[in-house]
């Protein structure tokens, strides 16, 4: 608390200089304060109190949180590598696809320029510690900081001129003798190089076919990534004395041409409406369903991220006054149901739900406002059709029997696995059935788990009664389907903030490694 204090008076107008886009006169305090405050609320449990990439959840994150007291930004589109508020403004506003930071546009854009000069005040801050320690004066000290922390020129576009054939034959000769050393030769990151950033993590190049961008596709992106490099990568900046306009603007032509079409904007992560249609009837078959209720995709993003992951999901809904319907289809190349053996691991699909008005951090909430869980496994509707228990996985394994609550068992037979798996058991000799833990229970009444939670680590499952949503799931050469269904009135999804998450059993996905989507708003028609 008392370094937080320290940081709110280091940002108050009295140096200015000290904090990224200043505050106007109105702001002041005020202004700081809030900025603060949101910053707390959305962005510290991944980049840490103060800034230093160090929050509770960044250990579940590759690649990791930024460190902002580095003052290492990686997308700036000025020559000194200092970013323009319009730099800060425009991650806040899009994210980084390629990584788990998310876009934060549902947030009024006054909200964003406070957060922004937080993170740039981190910086001045630290630097202002920094060379406070070595005995500066302060008017030494305050020029230094500002001159250190002030946007320098910006990054000349000019020169784009049009993707010619001969241009891009031209920006394949420049690429592979400046960028394929580190890029391979046709783009995909292929290098024997070793490639770490600043703080000695692996920091492998762009695999530039996968048509991922941190940020963003588009040709001037590009451009400034060459020209202003990325700070605190192995990408160097590619100056003009390293490369003229016309040859830097070819490279990038012949970038664009290696790029899948369609792959940036189905990563890139936007807040939306999500509609609940009103049916008469809530649709019976899948056909019923892509007609009635036309989906919309929702963008997910792996917390640890990998190439192969699941990109999205489309999601349908309805209600027909009394009971909800959440439909979403996703891709998995492979069913898993098991989760027996301690190297399987099931697929699952969540929705999360808020009825704030401005929803907590979309990782499972916070102290102070509770998010609901529903969360389907795999697993658990397979046990629906008779309960797997460990002996279906090693059939001839020593089995236990108690008496007298197994007296249809004859000593000196071995019995068949079915007749001794859980269910059949007294549930005082398996403690987490007897305990009342709803992960033990081999009687669920639904593939689905009603949680709740208030911040990471926190998550609570509901009482018996409580859990009151069902699911289905089917999975059809590569594709999942589930439905949630559930009662309950129409006005009770008035207002409410939505996010999903996606478990690749494949992959090895289980409790925080998973992929997740942003908050969106379910809208309800009447």
């Amino acid at each position: 608390m008392k370094r937080l204090l320290i940081l709110v008076i280091l940002l108050l107008p009295a140096p200015l200089l000290l904090l990224g886009p200043r505050p106007s006169a109105a702001q002041g305090a005020d202004g700081v304060q809030r900025g603060l405050e949101l910053y707390a609320r959305h962005c510290a449990i991944c980049h840490g109190a103060e800034g230093r990439g160090d929050g509770p959840a960044a250990y579940l994150l590759s690649p990791k949180p930024r460190d902002f007291a580095r003052g290492e930004f990686r997308l700036v589109t000025t020559r000194n590598g200092v970013p323009a508020d319009e730099d800060l403004l425009r991650v806040l506003e899009k994210g980084m696809p390629g990584s788990a930071m998310p876009p934060w546009d549902r947030l009024p854009e006054a909200d964003r320029k406070l957060v922004a000069g937080t993170v740039k005040g981190f910086w001045r801050a630290d630097l202002f510690r920094l060379y406070a320690d070595e005995g500066m004066s302060p008017q030494e000290l305050q020029a230094t900081v500002m001159e250190e922390t002030t946007p320098g020129e910006a990054v000349s576009l000019e020169g784009e001129g049009e993707a010619t054939l001969a241009r891009v034959a031209r920006g394949r000769v420049v690429y592979t003798q400046a960028c394929a050393p580190c890029h391979g030769r046709e783009g995909r990151g292929e290098t024997t190089q070793k490639l770490i950033d600043s703080q000695g993590y692996p920091a492998p190049a762009r695999d530039f076919t996968k048509g991922i961008f941190k940020g963003g596709a588009e040709a001037r992106q590009l451009y400034a990534r060459l020209r202003a490099g990325m700070k605190g990568t192995a990408m160097p900046t590619f100056g003009p004395d390293t490369l003229s306009d016309e040859e830097a603007w070819s490279v990038v032509h012949y970038i664009r041409t290696l790029v899948p079409a369609g792959v940036q904007e189905r990563q890139e992560q936007r807040t939306q409406s999500l509609l609940i249609r009103r049916v008469k009837a809530i649709p019976a078959d899948a056909s019923e369903w892509w007609a009635l209720c036309p989906p919309s995709y929702v963008a997910l993003m792996p917390l640890w991220w990998r190439d192969k992951r699941p990109e999205g999901v489309l999601v349908q809904a309805a209600h027909d006054g009394t009971t909800l319907v959440l439909r979403l289809v996703w891709e998995d190349e492979t069913e898993n149901f098991s989760n027996l053996r301690q190297e399987d691991f099931h697929d699952g699909a969540a929705v999360q739900l808020s009825w704030d008005e401005d929803p907590p951090f979309f990782g499972m909430g916070d102290p102070a406002s509770a998010v609901t869980i529903w969360s389907w496994k795999a697993s658990w509707q397979r046990d629906e059709k008779g309960f797997l228990d460990i002996e279906a996985i090693y059939p001839a394994m020593h089995l236990d029997t108690y008496f007298p609550s197994q007296t249809d068992l004859k000593p000196g037979e071995r019995p068949d696995p079915a007749a001794v798996s859980a269910p059949h058991h007294d549930p005082t000799f398996l403690s987490g059935w007897g305990a009342g833990n709803p992960m033990s229970n081999p009687e669920r009444v639904s593939a689905v788990e009603v949680a709740g939670a208030k911040g990471q680590g926190s998550l609570t499952t509901a009482l018996r009664e409580a859990q009151a949503v069902q699911g289905s799931g089917s999975w059809d050469r590569g594709i999942w389907t589930l439905e949630l269904r559930t009662k309950m009135a129409p006005e009770g999804c008035k207002g409410v903030s939505v996010a999903f998450a996606v478990w690749d059993g494949a992959s090895n996905d289980r409790n925080g490694q998973k992929s997740v989507s942003i908050w969106h708003r379910l809208d309800l028609e009447d």
